[in-house]
C-alpha cells in the first residue's frame, strides 16, 4: 500500500496516494503490534530509545512527507513523461531529501571488537596452519608411520 501511495503521488492523485499511505500506516502498525505481542519471551535485552534513534526515526517518517509536500507543491521533477521523450529533469532538494534516508548508515552504531573477534596468537614454531586441519597440522613423523 505504501508504495502504491507513492506510485499515486507520482499520478497526481492526491486522494488515492493520501489514502493508500494512511491504509498503510494503519496495517503496518497492526503488523508490529500483533507481531510483538504474539512472542512472549524476550530473546534479548530490550534497550532505552537515545536521542539517535528518535533522530533516525524522525528522518525516516520525514523524508517521504517532504517529498509528498514537493510532489503537491507541483515539483516537475517528481513527474516524467515518455512523450515527448526528453532526458528528465533533476531537482536538488528533491535529492538532497532522499539522502535523509542514509542516516542510518551514518548514525550505525559502531561495533566494538572483542576477545572473539581477533584471530589466535601463533605459537612459536607454529606453521600458522588453523588446529583441526587434519593431516596438515601433524608432525611429518607421524605421518610416516
Amino acid at each position: 500500500m505504501l508504495g502504491g501511495a507513492f506510485v499515486a503521488l507520482v499520478g497526481s492523485e492526491n486522494v488515492v496516494a493520501a489514502s493508500l499511505a494512511l491504509g498503510g500506516v494503519l496495517l503496518l502498525v497492526t503488523a508490529v503490534v500483533g507481531s510483538s505481542r504474539s512472542v512472549r519471551r524476550t530473546r534479548y535485552r530490550s534497550r532505552r530509545l537515545r536521542g539517535i534513534d528518535l533522530f533516525v526515526m524522525t528522518t525516516a517518517l520525514a523524508t517521504p512527507a517532504i517529498v509528498a509536500i514537493f510532489s503537491i507543491a507541483g515539483e516537475n521533477s517528481l513527474r516524467w513523461s515518455a512523450y515527448p521523450l526528453t532526458f528528465p529533469t533533476v531537482n536538488a532538494a528533491v535529492v538532497v531529501t532522499l539522502l535523509l534516508l542514509a542516516v542510518p548508515l551514518v548514525a550505525a552504531p559502531r561495533r566494538v571488537a572483542t576477545r572473539r573477534d581477533r584471530p589466535a596468537e601463533a605459537e612459536p614454531g607454529d606453521d600458522m596452519t588453523p588446529r583441526g586441519a587434519g593431516a596438515a597440522n601433524r608432525p611429518t613423523a607421524e605421518l610416516s608411520s
